[in-house]
């Protein structure tokens, strides 16, 4: 992770996991359920969802444990992030992408530029990660603008006519 356990529990830093265990460690750690509870509503031992949960563990957690885990911790969205990463696409979060106005995305973006241009001396990893990070949060802020305008287009034009009637 980029950010230390205790960083990212308590708040000060965002999870950034390296790994699928670390995207499962903070999706059952940092989630608004405890862990004990968790266990309790998925019917085990809160030591085998701390096993599952290990980062550097290697119990497996079966499919249908990790669908209801991510139903029960929806208010976390690490892991599902994690996984789309991979395969490039944005996870629009609404707890951690920028929100407010247009005015200021613009802002965010030109800062984030800003950022990207004064780079000349080079750029650490975790310069790097950090830059990724906010540039996908600023995408899925106009993604959801996009989708937003479109919503409100389709409500004004009303049920489309079938057939062209």
């Amino acid at each position: 992770m980029t950010s230390s356990r205790k960083d990212c529990a308590s708040g000060d830093a965002k999870c950034a996991p390296k790994s699928t265990r670390e995207a499962l460690y903070c999706q059952i750690n940092h989630s608004q359920i405890s862990r004990n509870d968790l266990a309790e509503v998925m019917g085990i031992n809160p030591s085998t969802l701390s096993k599952w949960g290990d980062p550097q563990g290697d119990e497996h957690m079966p499919d249908e444990r990790l669908l209801h885990l991510l139903r029960l911790t929806d208010d976390n969205a690490v892991f599902v992030t994690f996984v789309a990463h991979l395969q490039g696409l944005v996870v629009y979060d609404p707890k951690s992408a920028v929100t407010g106005s247009v005015a200021r995305m613009v802002t965010d973006f030109g800062e984030l530029l800003q950022v990207i241009d004064q780079r000349a001396d080079g750029t650490t990893p975790e310069e790097a990660d950090r830059i990724e990070q906010e540039g996908t949060e600023l995408i899925a802020s106009v993604r959801l603008a996009i989708e937003d305008a479109r919503r409100e287009a389709n409500k004004a034009v009303g049920p489309r006519a079938v057939n062209g009637r």
